[in-house]
């Protein structure tokens, strides 16, 4: 039996999809009213909840912001990819100046496989050291503690 299919169909099969990832820095589950929250209104997050798609068996693999943005961009834990802290915290010197640098440099990250594989583009915050220049993939990026929008011409 053989099989055929036409140009056009291939790449419509192929078609990448929109992917939003949010990550919301050190807020609880409990803090949502998607999550049962009576008291604190978030109808914006509630909305995007009801849309999309909301974990309700997971977890952190730290509690402050850096060390989990670094984990969900290399898929690696704290105690592998070397970030345990907010950066500012340990690591005073990776943000911005002459001594700053990537944190997670020497790793492979889910932007730079996104842009370099697939060809997407990407950002978001980084908030992983040397944040005055793009990073790991991201071709739009706000910087901290700037929060500056920031764009690339070229994707790294």
């Amino acid at each position: 039996m053989a099989s055929f299919i036409s140009a056009s169909s291939f790449a419509a099969a192929t078609r990448l999809p929109n992917v939003v990832f949010i990550l919301t820095d050190n807020q609880g589950a409990w803090t949502l009213g998607c999550y049962g929250n009576p008291d604190i209104r978030t109808p914006h997050v509630d909305r995007l909840a009801a849309a999309g798609l909301r974990f309700t068996r997971a977890l952190s693999s730290n509690p402050v912001c850096s060390p989990t943005r670094a984990t969900y961009l290399t898929g690696l834990i704290p105690s592998q990819h070397g970030v345990h802290s907010y950066l500012g915290g340990e690591k005073p010197n990776a943000q911005v100046g002459p001594e700053a640098y990537c944190v997670i440099r020497e790793f492979p990250s889910l932007p730079s496989c996104c842009a370099r594989r697939l060809r997407l583009r990407t950002g978001g915050k980084w908030h992983l050291g040397a944040n005055l220049t793009p990073q790991e993939g991201f071709r739009d990026w706000i910087t901290m503690p700037l929060a500056t929008p920031r764009s690339s011409t070229t994707p790294k």
